[in-house]
């Protein structure tokens, strides 16, 4: 068995319980909560999934670094790259979001939440999601994927645990959105735990600052697009349509993201694999179709069951008060399945810091919500704008992967 398949299988186990855990865990609030409830609690799941992705370069950087100096045996680099993360976000990003708390209640009252709790709490589990991102980049860059997937693990499984607890007290959003919250202080000890054993306290070694702000920000503007991407239909349909509708399109929005379960241990392989490949001048273009055949192949199997038994899935995992949602399921997946391929051919542009398809794809997120907010009046046009997106931006991305010729890879 070659290096890359054990990776795959061992990210394919870990991500795969962790999806599952997490989904259970929503659909279990979801159905606690009823629709109106679980418009608020998917929202702001789905502006923390937002704000995530689009600070995602902060992990995807510290991934991208930490296999360039894994490959060259400096632990020190390492350590210093990871200190170096963490000090700004405990400044900057607290800085940053206690400034966005400020504003919570005009926030709050333009995403129509109910109160201002579930944004201050959402607000929370995006700041500690950054701090764990740190020690995770670490761990997929030095290619440590078995202790990468019991980290996310963790989380998930306490988080669903804590969770019951909590709602078992009160059927609150605030409460359901707090165990998210504990679980991932945990992930964050567990981290520091996994890093420790791995090289205990080396020595700090000098590391070139100037290269990682060049990788940042194109890193910003191409996870920005891809969380908009990924999410703005949701944060759409709730503020547009009523509580009740906009809870029936979250739970089509949840369900379908067994798409994202599937994408995330290629994802996760991807950046630190073609890294590692291209640090060994080694071509990289059979591996990632190799890898964007496996995703489709496993998507299969998840798009037969929406577009056959969409109604009962509804029915046995969010019940009858969420009927409406079963013809949402098949072209939801659709188009997360488009979308997240789109999104494994650009992580390997952006291994090798090549970011020209930035000049498009970007600029088409902004059509696409421009495209939402001006006709998607309701669940129908909604989905036909982000169907017929993911569509234009896949093929451009392919065109665009056609006509690359690779240049000597120069970040550091």
């Amino acid at each position: 068995m070659n290096r890359e398949t054990r990776h795959g299988i061992i990210l394919m186990l870990g991500t795969g319980l962790t999806a599952a855990f997490s989904l259970v865990y929503a659909v279990y609030a979801g159905r606690l909560l009823g629709p109106a409830g679980n418009a608020d609690f998917v929202a702001a799941i789905t502006l923390v999934a937002f704000c995530n992705m689009a600070f995602g370069p902060v992990g995807g950087t510290v991934t991208r670094f930490t296999a360039q100096f894994h490959a060259e045996r400096a632990p020190g680099k390492i350590h210093q790259l990871r200190r170096r993360f963490s000090g700004w976000i405990g400044g900057y990003g607290l800085l940053l979001l206690a400034l966005v708390a400020g504003a919570a209640r005009p926030l709050s009252e333009a995403l129509r939440f109910h109160s201002t709790g579930p944004l201050l709490i959402a607000l929370g589990i995006i700041y500690l999601t950054w701090l764990v991102s740190v020690g995770r980049g670490v761990l997929r860059g030095a290619q440590l994927f078995g202790g990468f997937a019991a980290n996310t693990a963790a989380e998930a499984v306490f988080r669903l645990a804590v969770g019951v607890a909590l709602l078992a007290i009160a059927r609150s959003v605030q409460l359901a959105l707090a165990a998210y919250l504990f679980a991932l202080g945990l992930a964050i000890v567990l981290s520091h735990v996994q890093l420790r054993r791995k090289w205990g306290r080396p020595t700090c070694e000098p590391i070139d600052h100037g290269a990682l702000r060049r990788y940042l920000l194109p890193m910003f503007v191409m996870m920005a697009a891809s969380a908009g991407y990924q999410n703005v239909d949701m944060l759409v349909a709730k503020n547009v349509l009523p509580d009740a509708n906009a809870g029936i399109y979250g739970a089509a929005h949840t369900l379908t993201r067994v798409m994202a379960v599937l994408a995330t241990p290629f994802s996760v392989l991807l950046l630190p694999l073609m890294t590692d490949l291209h640090q060994r001048q080694q071509r990289v273009g059979r591996v990632l179709l190799r890898l964007c055949g496996a995703f489709v192949a496993l998507a299969i199997v998840p798009l037969l069951a929406f577009a056959l038994w969409s109604g009962a899935l509804i029915q046995i995992s969010y019940g009858p008060a969420y009927a409406a949602a079963a013809p949402l399921l098949f072209p939801l997946a659709v188009a997360r399945l488009l979308a997240y391929l789109t999104g494994l051919v650009a992580l390997m542009h952006a291994s090798r810091a090549q970011f020209g398809f930035l000049v498009w794809y970007a600029p088409m997120f902004v059509l696409e919500l421009a495209a939402l907010l001006l006709w998607g009046g309701d669940t129908t046009p909604i989905i036909h704008i982000v169907l017929g997106a993911q569509v234009v931006v896949l093929v451009l991305m392919c065109i665009q992967t056609a006509l690359y010729r690779p240049a000597p890879a120069s970040i550091a």
